[in-house]
């Protein structure tokens, strides 16, 4: 089944872990639910069309997203997915982008600054590539909550921003 433009916009994304363990020293879910954190504003937003209206105030004049004061090393995963959108030849050992299982549990990821060199030389994906993508579906609750495939949602948040053609995205409903 695949997501309209409308029913994307009323998905929410929220953390599926609780929120406390970021009181935990070194608890291996710290980066994803930081990072849920510094998408969602501090978890007060969870609706896309929300998430995509607050990011829209974070871009400058030149549509450059400004730099984020509580980004870091840690949480900037969610947030670079919205800068740099899709790309083609991502390395997923190192960088998690697209959030392949196969590598949820790596022992090192890039840090911030080594994330923005090395995305930044990475050349866009076309929409043909996205399409393809995107034919793996990610999974929704019957709460039109995100189960999974949250880093392609934001690179399409990402692509909403810019201004780009939305691409429908493949579901699956679950209980």
């Amino acid at each position: 089944m695949k997501l309209s433009y409308n029913e994307f916009l009323n998905l929410h994304i929220k953390s599926l872990v609780d929120i406390n363990i970021l009181n935990n020293e070194n608890h291996p879910k710290i980066p994803y639910v930081s990072s849920i954190k510094i998408l969602t504003n501090n978890f007060n937003l969870s609706k896309i069309s929300d998430i995509i209206n607050y990011w829209k105030e974070q871009i400058d004049n030149n549509n450059n997203m400004i730099n984020h004061i509580n980004l870091n090393d840690i949480n900037w995963m969610y947030v670079y997915c919205i800068k740099y959108g899709f790309l083609k030849n991502l390395e997923k050992i190192n960088i998690n982008i697209y959030g392949s299982w196969e590598y949820t549990h790596r022992k090192y990821n890039l840090n911030i600054n080594q994330a923005d060199k090395y995305l930044s030389t990475l050349e866009k994906m076309s929409n043909e590539d996205i399409n393809i993508l995107l034919n793996e579906p990610i999974n929704i609750n019957k709460n039109n909550i995100l189960l999974d495939g949250t880093h392609r949602c934001c690179c399409m948040i990402g692509r909403i921003i810019n201004g780009d053609k939305y691409i429908n995205i493949n579901i699956n409903y679950t209980d």
